[in-house]
């Protein structure tokens, strides 16, 4: 006989939030913009799961339910000053403090215990960005970056494609010190911006998969480099063949110093497609149809131990959407046009031949 699993989740998300911006010009050559940001993102979930066994018991539920919520407020400021020559000079400061919290977690009438975690931190960037002409821009960076687990990862448990992903409430920030070199250049109707990129960073968030039951957890270190590529042609016959795609390898660092690239991160990602733009009366329209995917992926636990992997894939989509000088807009996407099966690492199962649509009202 064989398992079966049958989940479902019901998500109800509230978020919330404040945005302040002020900009000033302190000199005719500089401009600083300072601001506040605070958003409330609360999460109630309500997940059932039978699962069908072919042993006694035959058959086992479970009913969860969840209440999390996760706030986070950051101060920040950024100053470009242009240095003459086409070069301008930029520097930023941003500081956080969040704060997440399990209010409430029942699993089949019995309480889980609730906890709470919070962080604070300050981070700054520094980069100089040069325009030789109106074609062509350099650009060099260095900025600190900051992940905060998301509620997700901290407190849910998510049953999906026969396997369980637990929270780890236990979870520490992700930081990072990120270098980057990019150029972007346009040019009779092509555009191309290329990007390296090397990343260090601390306490890496990982999603570890063993068997039918998952978790996240902190790695020592991880290292990261690659390319991230976005090219695209507008030819006059309306039509535009694009690609955006990144090359990466990312080599986890275990505190016990074994060393390995294979760290459920795909080698390579991206989309490639072909859009066609209309405007119809003062409507504008685009047609856009695209293949998406990433390559294999695998993890190995800091023994060496090969516990997970995931096969690349491609999906052929299509999307389109139209926007109306009132202030509507409608999108609809047909994904995974040849209906395939695949799972991204760390993901649920990806869903097969699907349609979305969407209005959005603007005023």
């Amino acid at each position: 006989g064989s398992m079966r699993v049958l989940s479902t989740s019901i998500d109800e998300q509230l978020t919330y939030g404040l945005n302040i911006r002020a900009e000033m010009k302190f000199s005719e050559n500089s401009r600083t913009v300072v601001g506040l940001e605070y958003e409330d993102d609360g999460l109630i979930a309500d997940k059932t799961s039978q699962t069908t066994l072919p042993f006694p018991p035959f058959q086992r539920n479970s009913v969860r339910h969840d209440d999390a919520s996760i706030r986070t407020l950051s101060l920040f400021g950024q100053h470009e000053h242009d240095l003459g020559n086409n070069l301008t000079a930029i520097a930023g400061l941003r500081w956080y403090r969040v704060k997440a919290e399990l209010h409430e977690s029942v699993e089949n009438g019995v309480a889980n215990p609730t906890s709470d975690t919070s962080d604070s931190l300050a981070l700054a960037s520094a980069g100089l960005v040069w325009t030789p002409d109106d074609t062509l821009t350099l650009r060099g960076n260095i900025s600190q970056g900051y992940v905060y687990p998301a509620l997700g990862q901290l407190f849910l448990t998510t049953t999906g494609g026969g396997q369980t992903i637990v929270g780890n409430p236990d979870l520490k920030p992700e930081r990072a010190t990120t270098y980057e070199l990019g150029a972007r250049m346009e040019r009779g109707g092509a555009t191309l911006d290329a990007t390296l990129f090397y990343t260090d960073a601390r306490d890496y968030i990982a999603t570890v998969l063993s068997g039918p039951v998952g978790t996240y957890q902190n790695v020592n270190k991880a290292k990261s480099w690659g390319l991230e590529l976005v090219a695209e042609h507008r030819l006059e016959s309306g039509f535009t063949p694009y690609a955006s795609v990144i090359a990466m390898r990312r080599e986890l660092h275990y505190a016990n110093g074994f060393k390995t690239a294979d760290s459920g991160t795909p080698s390579f990602a991206g989309r490639v497609g072909l859009r066609k733009d209309w405007q119809v009366g003062t409507a504008l329209a685009t047609l856009d149809i695209f293949l998406r995917g990433e390559s294999r992926a695998e993890f190995r636990e800091d023994d060496g131990t090969l516990i997970s992997s995931a096969a690349g894939y491609g999906t052929l989509n299509l999307r389109g959407d139209v926007q109306f000088d009132n202030g509507l807009s409608l999108v609809a996407e047909v994904s995974n046009l040849t209906n395939r099966s695949y799972e991204p690492y760390g993901q649920m199962p990806g869903a097969e031949r699907s349609i979305n649509i969407f209005a959005t009202y603007s005023f």
